[in-house]
């Protein structure tokens, strides 16, 4: 994200390296840089983490944003930054169609429960101040290389490793659906819209969906069998639906970030050490 926000022209970036949840930290941090516009990226992600520690998941992803605002208002100098809050499709429920910003909201599980929560101590503060200007970006499912194991993408090059010659794997959820979209995209379509000072609710995905044994191969570019679990009763399906991220950064923009074939290229599949981020 901070790469790609440096190839903006006449853009400057302040990074909070503080605890969002310490009010002070982030009112002085405010007051020195008096941001234009918050770009809130901080929360506890990986869903083995949040089941782990759901305290600690609620503060950061519940709590902390909506504390973080309040800091950041109290310590501007000038007009209240804009401020996008990065949350994230799980707070939908699944749908064989592609959803759109109405679609029904029920969270998928804790890490989905945690973050349609501060959507809405978000909301509350918009509700009540008049200066704060609120965009919600509900994020797909994005993947990258740089990712910790725990994540979809890292966990597959590591079984695939560990069974070659083999391409056959357990894959959990193998066919789910999911609208995947690389780091590097979501980064740019972001940043698009913090510019654009856009506001309400907007989806940021690729539009189509493939299954997670579908990304797999895709990515890859190998024919990948799987050898269990079985298929699923009622497997879940989260694609978004673009139309209003297309109206409010135009067709042509949208078309060209997408465009960039991130997963359609081959990659061995190599052994790292990851951590949870």
């Amino acid at each position: 994200m901070v790469s790609a926000a440096r190839s903006l022209p006449a853009v400057s970036i302040a990074a909070f390296e503080g605890n969002i949840l310490s009010y002070e930290e982030a009112k002085q941090w405010a007051r020195e840089t008096n941001p234009d516009v918050i770009l809130h990226l901080a929360a506890v992600v990986p869903t083995e983490k949040v089941s782990r520690e759901p305290a600690l998941a609620r503060r950061v992803n519940s709590m902390g944003p909506a504390r973080f605002a309040e800091a950041v208002m109290a310590g501007c100098t000038g007009p209240a930054p804009h401020f996008v809050f990065t949350s994230t499709s799980h707070v939908y429920q699944s749908s064989e169609e592609p959803i759109d910003e109405t679609g029904l909201v029920s969270p998928q599980n804790i890490y989905g429960e945690t973050k349609l929560a501060g959507e809405q101590n978000l909301a509350k503060i918009q509700d009540e101040n008049q200066r704060f200007r609120l965009l919600i970006a509900r994020v797909f499912s994005v993947f990258s290389e740089d990712q910790a194991e725990s994540f979809l993408l890292r966990s597959l090059q590591r079984k695939l490793a560990a069974a070659a010659p083999s391409r056959v794997l357990h894959i959990p959820g193998w066919d789910h659906t999911r609208d995947f979209l690389h780091a590097s995209q979501a980064a740019r379509l972001l940043l698009d819209l913090a510019m654009a000072k856009s506001s309400g609710v907007v989806n940021v995905g690729s539009g189509s969906g493939k299954t997670i044994l579908d990304f797999a191969s895709h990515y890859f570019q190998t024919n990948i069998e799987v050898k269990g679990p079985p298929k699923s009763q009622n497997p879940s399906s989260l694609v978004a639906n673009i139309r209003l991220l297309r109206e409010t950064l135009g067709h042509s923009r949208v078309e060209e970030i997408l465009g960039e074939a991130h997963y359609c290229v081959s990659q061995k599949p190599q052994h790292h050490k990851g951590k949870d981020l």
